[in-house]
């Protein structure tokens, strides 16, 4: 049976080249939880991870269907946020200690785990003395329109999400680095959703930006 979707071929990929998921993640130093939800279709791959799986494994760029022009060709936060540092010549201890971070924090940032909090990039501007119109700025005005959105209505939206695509609570907290405990209480509405975890959740599933409106 003729495979027709990336997220298939990035299993079958793996299958051949003999690899866990967990090794096959370590390979493309991405998170395991990302490579799973891959290959069961729950997300798909940007371009950018499309592009990187094939230069670590030797592939020709035609092996997955993509149009490198595609607008998610584009540098994510993790990889300003590198370009802004190694412009600067700081090691990552260094603007971990400015950003009053741990360092471990900041790797997750670099390596697009987690995604920084609107006052974090905030804190990056001063930091590196950005002007109003800087490479952060699309990202803060998304965050600063998710901020504005009602807590129940986003939970309740998020908790139907996650039935919609067959996932246990278990499984979406995993994706998003989170416990149970606080997804659970996010879903019912008892507590407010930070911006960059509602960036997450729509990067995750490819969903637009005013899915929550």
């Amino acid at each position: 049976m003729p495979v027709n979707n990336n997220n298939d071929k990035i299993k079958k990929l793996r299958y051949e080249l003999g690899l866990s998921q967990r090794e096959f993640a370590i390979k493309l130093n991405m998170n395991i939880n990302t490579i799973n939800s891959y290959e069961h279709s729950l997300c798909n791959p940007s371009v950018k991870a499309l592009l990187k799986i094939c230069k670590t494994f030797n592939l020709d760029d035609d092996y997955f269907i993509f149009n490198k022009s595609d607008p998610e060709n584009k540098k994510t936060i993790g990889e300003k946020i590198i370009d802004l540092r190694i412009s600067k010549g700081l090691y990552i201890n260094e603007l971990a200690k400015l950003m009053n971070i741990g360092e471990n924090t900041l790797r997750y940032y670099e390596g697009n785990s987690i995604k920084p909090s609107l006052e974090r990039l905030e804190k990056l501007c001063e930091i590196f003395d950005l002007p109003e119109n800087n490479c952060f700025s699309e990202d803060m005005n998304r965050y600063k329109r998710l901020n504005k959105l009602n807590n129940d209505n986003v939970g309740k939206k998020i908790r139907e999400l996650r039935i919609e695509k067959g996932l246990y609570l278990r499984d979406l907290a995993q994706l998003l680095n989170v416990s149970n405990t606080k997804l659970r209480v996010i879903e019912v509405g008892k507590i407010k959703i930070k911006e960059n975890m509602l960036m997450k959740i729509l990067e995750i599933f490819n969903l637009p930006l005013d899915y929550f409106d």
